[in-house]
């Protein structure tokens, strides 16, 4: 049984994740989604030769050993958490990816890693889909920071670790 209020503005922003549809849309939204999607990419490649990267990738492989899930740029695989986190990483390792500044999110070092992962582990999946559950994930986060606002971070708590967490969660959700 949920705790929470039936007007509460969690259930409300579920709601919205889950019931959103390719359909509902504009085309300008669609496009962005896309061009996140190739941003994320494209830094995620670059980054992935990044000595973070690489650091980063060493321990998940010493640690976890290989899985199924493709590493951006490399030849390894790993469980399908540890290769989100090391494409994540390899997305934000030039620190030239996407930023929300008002939300202080980077929704493409979270959603795409996420998606993509979780794309390859359940065989395949419609483009239209993918990128429905990118923006779910874009405006659940988005909110998320937004109303964290600032204070947030000068408590020392850093973005992707709360607003980034209901980012994956939305998109991973649908």
């Amino acid at each position: 049984m949920s705790t929470q209020a039936a007007g509460s503005p969690t259930l409300a922003l579920a709601g919205f994740a889950a019931r959103l549809r390719f359909a509902d849309l504009p085309a300008a939204v669609v496009r962005q989604a896309q061009r996140l999607v190739l941003d994320a990419l494209g830094c995620g490649l670059y980054g992935s030769s990044l000595e973070p990267s690489e650091h980063l990738r060493a321990m998940l492989l010493a640690e976890g050993g290989p899985g199924g899930i493709t590493l951006w740029g490399r030849p390894e695989r790993l469980p399908l958490l540890d290769a989100v986190l090391a494409n994540g990483t390899a997305v934000t390792a030039a620190r030239v990816d996407d930023t929300h500044r008002e939300a202080m999110i980077h929704g493409g070092a979270v959603l795409v890693p996420t998606c993509l992962a979780l794309a390859e582990r359940r065989g395949p999946v419609d483009g239209r889909a993918l990128l429905t559950a990118i923006v779910a994930g874009c405006e659940v986060g988005t909110r998320v920071g937004l109303a964290a606002g600032i204070g947030m971070m000068r408590r020392g708590f850093e973005p992707a670790a709360y607003s980034g967490t209901f980012c994956a969660a939305a998109a991973a959700g649908r």
